[in-house]
């Protein structure tokens, strides 16, 4: 499973490039999307709980702002909940 904390237009990003369309080009605040068959994407959007650097475009990422927790994972490498550690709220 591949984990990344991105920024609004870096998860926005990731969603246009596996042909997902944002709705008025929000990234919801949590929702799984199927990307090819067995592939999935999850994006946990919130505000984020410790400091970091947006992992696609570098941007510092400060506590209490807002940043989203983005997770590809497969059949083969299967998801687990992490986003709590870094979004506020992030449920299972």
């Amino acid at each position: 499973m591949k984990r990344e904390v991105c920024c609004d237009a870096c998860a926005r990003s990731w969603l246009r490039t596996n042909g997902i369309k944002t709705v008025e080009g929000k990234v919801p605040e949590a929702k799984v999307f199927e990307i090819a068959h067995g592939e999935a994407i999850k994006q946990v959007r919130g505000t984020l709980i410790v400091g970091a650097l947006c992992d696609g475009c570098g941007t510092e990422l400060r506590v209490g702002t807002v940043a989203v927790a983005v997770s590809v994972y497969s059949d083969r490498y299967p998801y687990f909940a992490w986003e709590s550690e870094w979004i506020e709220g992030a449920g299972a």
